[in-house]
């Protein structure tokens, strides 16, 4: 009767119990790497499309006619200035292109007050009303209550931009509004009460004046504020100006491969957003920083 194994025997265990455990191994590396990925594609998912709702929903609130493509020259200057459709396809390659637009006060064109809805600000302006008194002008915008809502609503010191329906060519024209009162569409104005205004027009002969109008609280946009040297990637930022000083803003996010803007033929805007995963390299054994591959997740979004 046989009571122990052979040599052969033994090796012959030994042997195929290597071979499994090799291919074991090889298994649970790849379901473990499976499982990375669908969670690292999974969380580019979410960001990646909470980032683009986010673009689509301050864009949606723009004046159309102000959005405008620059280089950024640091201390909030920039130059420049050119639409969308004239600039072309905008893919940023560096930390210099910011894409900017005056946001309408949309909060503030209509008011509850009493259960009673009223209009904020009209949009109209009354032209045979305009009073000229040196370099200021009077004018009436009927059916406003600017002095209700803008003034004892969001502040005494509140200085809105207004701006008039008909410059379709001179972009940069708007961007002077803050450069010694030197733009011809985009006026600062000053409240007299819920129904007039007075502008500033000096350095503006002749004075570009239009019966329809908007309301802009200021310029926001984005910018890119940095690159990681390693892999690349840029931090976009959300800007305010004149309040987001230089490299300032508010993150919305440091892993961007690409963003993209097109214009479209009825003035909407096409905008692609790529996210990647820095942790996850496609591309290990690459030595070229600029040849490494990360995971991404792209998103396209139209915003009329």
């Amino acid at each position: 009767m046989k009571k122990a194994f052979t040599l052969i025997e033994l090796v012959i265990v030994i042997t195929i119990l290597a071979i499994l455990s090799s291919i074991g191994t090889d298994i649970f590396d790849r379901v473990y790497m499976n499982y990375v990925q669908t969670r690292s594609l999974q969380k580019l998912e979410l960001e990646t499309g909470i980032l683009i709702e986010q673009i689509a929903k301050r864009l949606e609130n723009r004046i159309k006619p102000t959005l405008a493509v620059s280089t950024y020259n640091g201390s909030n200057k920039n130059t420049g200035h050119k639409t969308l459709a004239d600039a072309g396809n905008i893919d940023w390659k560096d930390n210099k292109t910011e894409i900017t637009w005056f946001n309408q006060m949309y909060e503030t064109q209509r008011y509850n007050e009493t259960n009673n809805r009223n209009i904020g600000w009209s949009g109209f302006i009354n032209l045979e009303s305009i009073k000229a008194n040196g370099d200021t002008l009077t004018i009436t915008t009927p059916g406003s209550h600017l002095q209700t809502v803008l003034k004892e609503k969001y502040g005494k010191n509140n200085t809105p931009v207004l701006i008039f329906k008909g410059n379709d060519t001179d972009i940069a024209d708007y961007y002077k509004v803050y450069d010694n009162y030197s733009s011809k569409y985009a006026h600062k104005i000053n409240i007299i009460s819920d129904e007039t205004f007075t502008i500033d027009v000096r350095g503006k002969k002749p004075v570009k004046i239009y019966e329809q109008y908007w309301l802009a609280a200021y310029i926001i946009g984005f910018r890119f504020v940095a690159t990681d040297p390693t892999t690349k990637l840029k931090t976009l930022n959300y800007i305010e100006f004149p309040f987001s000083s230089e490299g300032g803003g508010t993150l919305m996010s440091k892993n961007v491969s690409s963003l993209n803007f097109k214009s479209t033929a009825d003035n909407g805007v096409i905008v692609k957003l790529c996210l990647a995963d820095p942790n996850f390299n496609l591309t290990p054994d690459e030595k070229d920083t600029n040849k490494k591959r990360y995971l991404e997740v792209c998103k396209t979004k139209v915003v009329l």
